[in-house]
């Protein structure tokens, strides 16, 4: 299994392994705040070494328990490929950084993952994990307010930026070009893209509240219309972003790129709200995994080679 620069691999032994009853006698001490789906949509994981079971799953908490017992971990996935997070690779595998992220998760908890990819949209993965779907969601998920008022949420995996990728003839016609493009487009009331079931409706109303938004079900379209000028900018991740232009270089002559800074994105694994000992040992899992010292994505874009030959 291909592995995430700057992550710490952990070694497959005994005690590493029954890393979920250690964390349940820790847990004892101090205070904590079904699957569904189509069959066909249940995708298995790439083949990995083989796992040890935990050897006593009896002295585990109810909802660790229940995984183990089933001996497999389902995992919530966005329908569509998000490179380099999740993705069918030239072999038709899953591959990418959530992909091992997951599998190696399920591994140390000492089962095998199962990925179910029917979610039409990002708060479609969450609404499983609230249905019972699925034990975890690793899915490029983004925290929000919204969403943290039906699951709980690890601490982040990954922090991206969030970006603007703003029309040039429309943003030249305001004579502002030196000015903050948040500031611009909030003062004349501009009319900005948004993906639909995504992370950034809600980051759009503390960005650019007096702004017109508008929702996109399809990408493409999206971007077509900002080509257009029917829109003066596009909001999403700065990895959705670069790689607009990179896969369409002629677009740079008509749309500027612009990374908002301080504006985040985190990345996290959401569990369902009543699953404290899964999230106890999730968060316990990823600070042992990068002690500190996250990922970032362009690690990824050099670790995960894309089939479309993408950066």
């Amino acid at each position: 299994m291909t592995m995430a620069l700057g992550a710490k691999p952990f070694r497959r032994c005994g005690g590493l392994l029954a890393l979920a009853a250690a964390a349940a006698l820790l847990l004892a001490g101090c205070d904590s705040a079904g699957a569904g789906g189509a069959a066909a949509a249940a995708v298995a994981a790439r083949p990995a070494p083989a796992v040890q079971p935990v050897p006593d799953p009896s002295l585990l908490p109810a909802d660790l328990r229940a995984i183990i017992d089933k001996g497999e971990l389902t995992v919530a996935l966005y329908a569509d490929d998000r490179y380099p997070f999740f993705y069918k690779n030239s072999r038709q595998e899953l591959a990418g950084g959530d992909i091992d992220l997951a599998t190696d998760i399920a591994h140390q908890l000492g089962v095998e993952p199962v990925f179910l990819r029917t979610a039409a949209t990002f708060d479609e993965v969450v609404d499983q994990i609230v249905r019972g779907e699925a034990d975890i969601a690793v899915s490029k998920l983004s925290v929000t307010l919204s969403r943290a008022r039906k699951v709980k949420f690890t601490s982040p995996y990954l922090v991206l930026s969030q970006a603007l990728l703003v029309n040039r003839t429309q943003l030249a016609k305001t004579g502002r070009e030196a000015d903050d493009p948040l500031r611009v487009i909030d003062s004349l009331g501009a009319k900005v893209g948004i993906r639909q079931g995504t992370s950034f409706v809600d980051y759009a109303d503390n960005l650019f509240p007096d702004a017109e938004k508008a929702l996109y079900d399809d990408t493409g379209k999206m971007v077509d219309d900002l080509l257009q000028g029917k829109l003066f900018a596009i909001l999403y991740d700065e990895n959705e972003i670069k790689r607009t232009i990179y896969d369409n270089p002629q677009f740079a002559i008509s749309l500027k790129t612009v990374l908002l800074q301080g504006q985040r994105d985190p990345l996290a694994i959401a569990v369902a709200p009543d699953n404290d000992q899964l999230l106890y040992w999730l968060n316990l899992y990823l600070n042992l995994k990068y002690d500190g010292n996250l990922p970032r994505i362009d690690d990824w874009l050099t670790t995960y080679p894309s089939p479309e030959g993408s950066p």
